[in-house]
């Protein structure tokens, strides 16, 4: 049976190259970004590809709707892919406040609102999968990179515990 898939930040890099895959083994794949005319391409493929705009930034109640009309239009979702993401390079003491708060507020916080969005969803269909990206500067803090590495651990904890907190509800998190 074929899956269907929403994935955050399809604009480019991974989030791109995992809806791809995804509709080119038969699957179904919402492709999400904060621009759609960058995934405009995505649709015309002839594969399985809706395209939908979503900014991971936008309000709580603008994403639940967001997400309730995916389901709507394909019927439920499968595999979320929480992909979206901002890289913020520099000293930690020359990040300003509001850079720290953006990174933070895309890195952490926004996936946090969308796995609240889709996890009501999988919950009632009784089956899931959540796929946060991590990255390897959650487990190694590097120069330059610190508040970068501070939200992928961040990530990487949070993703930890929602693994105990859905498995049962036959969701998986990883």
């Amino acid at each position: 049976m074929s899956k269907v898939w929403l994935i955050t930040g399809c604009s480019s890099g991974f989030g791109r190259e995992i809806a791809l895959a995804a509709a080119r083994r038969g699957d179904t794949v919402v492709a999400t970004a904060r621009n759609v005319s960058k995934i405009e391409d995505l649709e015309k493929l002839g594969l399985r590809i809706i395209k939908k705009r979503l900014d991971v930034l936008d309000s709580d109640e603008q994403i639940k709707e967001t997400i309730a009309d995916v389901v709507r239009t394909v019927g439920r979702i499968d595999i979320l892919v929480n992909n979206a993401g901002y890289i913020l390079e520099g000293a930690i003491e020359e990040c300003s406040t509001d850079e720290v708060q953006k990174c933070f507020a895309t890195n952490v916080f926004s996936q946090l609102t969308v796995i609240r969005a889709v996890a009501p969803y999988m919950r009632a269909q009784g089956s899931g999968t959540i796929a946060n990206l991590g990255s390897i500067g959650g487990w190694h803090g590097s120069p330059s990179m610190g508040v970068y590495c501070a939200t992928k651990a961040a990530i990487a904890m949070h993703t930890e515990a929602l693994k105990g907190e859905l498995a049962p509800f036959g969701i998986d998190v990883t």
